[in-house]
């Protein structure tokens, strides 16, 4: 095979429908592994014959280099899936990662905003196209807990206002409904009227603006929002009101599925809403959870 790199990113792309971040992340890792072992010619990467014990110089490497374990693991996992597709199409005789164990990480516990922190989050007029788009985002965001890549993604047709639902193209383009409650309903409906006007005000689109036309979330330009354009948006938006904490969009999903596991809801049921593939994935809800009970025990028990 002349471009072993090239078709295996074609194969994640195609077969495994992997998200083009991902892809690239593998590409990165791959060519970032090959240039170690100085095997990364003009064209392509050539990893015949590497063993194990440059893989291991590779990631002890990256360990001094102060890369976290989370970072070093990505990488070996990148590795050990290109070498696995080298093996499975005759191209190398053994996967040299193989055998190599994954760095334990240091579990973290997620960032999230007490209530009274979200209901100050919320507290702004939306009185404008940009405003009431902003807290559209944030509520959607928050009362649904998808992902801001998922939500960059949805078009007007994916959501069902009377129905409080919204269709979610997930991980690996696999589709979720969601749910979501009365607070983003009522704000969805201020935005799409607001979106309304603005495109009934904008001159006649040509091709590329009538498919942007079918994004939910528009710029101010009339085009679809791009995933870096929500953080912005988002990280503005928190900062005023969750300075010591996390300020990634992430947080108001950590925060959804903290705040229903805290009110009850089934785990499993947190897991489907999340669109997690497993439920281990989920189960750190559950340590943020059981923290905060041992707090409020700590605060409230006579003989704690």
């Amino acid at each position: 095979m002349r471009h072993p790199l090239k078709s295996f990113l074609k194969y994640l792309s195609e077969q495994r429908a992997y998200s083009p971040n991902t892809v690239d992340c593998y590409r990165r890792d791959v060519l970032q592994f090959a240039g170690f072992t100085k095997r990364l010619s003009d064209s392509d990467v050539q990893l015949k014959g590497v063993k194990p014990e440059e893989v291991r110089a590779f990631l002890a490497d990256l360990g001094a280099l102060g890369l976290s374990e989370s970072s070093v693991a990505r990488k070996l996992a990148s590795l050990k899936s290109f070498f696995r597709y080298l093996v499975r199409l005759e191209e190398i005789e053994k996967n040299p990662a193989a055998g190599l164990r994954y760095p334990r990480k240091k579990r973290k516990l997620p960032s999230f905003l007490t209530v009274s922190q979200v209901e100050k989050l919320f507290a702004f007029s939306a009185k404008d196209f940009i405003s009431s788009r902003d807290l559209a985002i944030l509520e959607l965001l928050y009362g649904s807990g998808i992902r801001v890549g998922e939500l960059v993604a949805l078009d007007l047709d994916d959501v069902k206002l009377s129905e409080g639902l919204v269709r979610v193209r997930g991980k690996g383009k696999k589709e979720r409904v969601s749910p979501f409650g009365a607070c983003a309903q009522r704000a969805l409906r201020k935005y799409v009227a607001f979106r309304r006007e603005k495109l009934a005000g904008a001159p006649s689109p040509g091709k590329r603006a009538r498919r942007s036309n079918e994004a939910l979330f528009l710029s101010n330009r009339g085009e679809r929002l791009v995933a870096r354009s929500v953080q912005r948006i988002v990280r503005a938006r928190l900062g005023s009101v969750a300075q010591e904490k996390s300020i990634s969009p992430h947080v108001l999903r950590h925060s959804f599925a903290t705040h229903l596991l805290d009110a009850g809801a089934d785990l499993r049921a947190v897991q489907e809403l999340l669109g997690h593939s497993s439920v281990v994935t989920t189960q750190i809800y559950t340590h943020v959870s059981l923290r905060r009970l041992k707090e409020a025990y700590s605060n409230a028990h006579p003989r704690a």
